[in-house]
């Protein structure tokens, strides 16, 4: 019996080989098989096809059932981070809109410190 680390060190190296990868329907199950065969053969590995079909199966199934929680957890990924960059830039606003306002302040105090100086210079003249 074929440990099951060559299986799957085989089926990673599958998905690398360029017939995998250029299958751009949803069942490439044919070309991982083959691929996984030459890997195993140059690896003077022993081949069942049985194994490696069930191997794929199995993989397969996994990600079946991974897939719709995986898409559900970057969903909410989203969001979190949609509602955090929303946070920011009303923070951001209320950080400009503040700032102005002090600056308006500021600038108020300071022509009314001019204004209070003028009227003491014509009042001492």
């Amino acid at each position: 019996m074929v440990d099951k680390k060559v299986y799957q060190q085989a089926f990673e190296e599958a998905l690398k080989d360029p017939d995998v990868k250029s299958n751009e329907t949803d069942n490439a199950d044919e070309q991982i098989r083959a691929a996984m065969i030459r890997y195993m053969e140059k690896q003077n590995e022993e081949v069942r096809l049985k194994e490696i079909g069930d191997y794929i199966r199995e993989r397969t199934l996994a990600e079946d059932e991974l897939l719709p929680k995986s898409f559900k957890e970057a969903k909410a990924d989203r969001a979190a981070l949609e509602e955090a960059q929303e946070r920011e830039r009303v923070e951001r606003e209320m950080r400009n809109y503040f700032e102005k306002k002090e600056e308006a302040i500021r600038l108020k105090r300071i022509q009314l410190y001019i204004k209070e100086q003028a009227a003491k210079e014509d009042s001492g003249k």
